[in-house]
């Protein structure tokens, strides 16, 4: 998972969120985290492989529809790779699972930093460190136990032979199944805990249905528009395929085999108008469309 933030920190840093890859077999969570800005997919493809490589390679990649992960040039290094490319639905960050390690993140910094703000580039090796060594109640095991097969040493721990790591069977595949046990039982009980304060979903939608979906265009003096008088809601559109329990792929009625992009349950509304209504401000999907390669084509390098 790659995000950055969309908050400035102090002396010329940009903070960085965690980009966390995680092998589908092993529910680790370990972050790498960078101190500069990623705003350019050239900037995502050396941090991906300087940083990620040297733990390992990610199988998947998720990310939000930032133009930096959309691009060509992005696609084809996971082309390249063979890793697979995934996308939240657009305008709905909660899909994103690197936005707890944000949080984690955020809270640690500001108890180490206190009143000095510029100092916390700083204090983000030993979060990470912490991080990395403290066991999370989704797994019930530390994210370097599950990524290396072994506990990293902490200060306390200096003092003990190394023979003994090496004489200890670790039993991953074993831990691995525990950790995948407990991390289901997490998510029922979160999930239990969440739905009590949320209203379940009222309309379920079917292959085929027409919608409104939620605009979020922006001002344009130049164009004499502004986000005031534009309509809230832009349709019809329709459902081409539900993608998960609460994301569906939505297309143009005028192409309706060209899909414009995966958006949540919460952004559409039932479409209940005349038919003969047009689009005011039709979507239009993100990046470029996914270059074919074919066995007498030659690759370009892209790094």
């Amino acid at each position: 998972m790659l995000k950055h933030f969309m908050q400035k920190c102090p002396v010329n840093y940009t903070l960085v969120r965690p980009a966390v890859c995680i092998d589908p077999r092993v529910l680790a969570g370990y972050p790498e985290k960078a101190q500069e800005k990623m705003k350019k997919s050239l900037k995502v493809l050396d941090f991906l492989l300087k940083k990620c490589v040297r733990t390992l390679l990610p199988r998947r990649v998720i990310s939000d529809n930032g133009t930096q992960f959309v691009s060509a040039v992005m696609q084809q290094m996971c082309y390249l790779l063979k890793i697979h490319q995934s996308f939240i639905p657009v305008y709905h960050l909660q899909a994103n699972p690197v936005e707890r390690k944000n949080h984690d993140l955020k809270q640690r910094l500001a108890i180490l930093v206190e009143d000095q703000h510029d100092s916390w580039c700083e204090k983000l090796p030993y979060i990470r460190f912490a991080m990395n060594t403290a066991k999370y109640s989704s797994t019930g095991q530390t994210a370097a136990f599950l990524t290396f097969g072994r506990e990293l040493h902490t200060v306390d721990k200096v003092q003990n032979d190394l023979r003994s790591v090496i004489l200890k069977d670790t039993f991953v595949s074993k831990f691995v199944a525990e950790a995948k046990e407990v991390a289901e039982m997490q998510q029922d009980l979160r999930k239990e805990c969440g739905d009590r304060k949320r209203q379940k979903a009222s309309n379920n939608y079917f292959p085929g249905d027409r919608v409104f979906v939620t605009t979020h265009h922006l001002s344009n003096a130049a164009k004499g528009h502004t986000t005031k008088f534009i309509p809230k809601r832009n349709g019809p559109y329709i459902i081409l395929t539900q993608k998960s329990p609460t994301s569906y792929v939505i297309t143009n009625p005028g192409n309706p085999n060209e899909p414009v992009g995966t958006y949540h349950t919460s952004a559409l509304k039932v479409y209940k108008q005349d038919e003969s209504v047009t689009l005011v401000h039709p979507l239009r999907k993100r990046g470029r469309p996914r270059k074919t390669y074919t066995s007498g084509s030659s690759t370009k390098t892209v790094w």
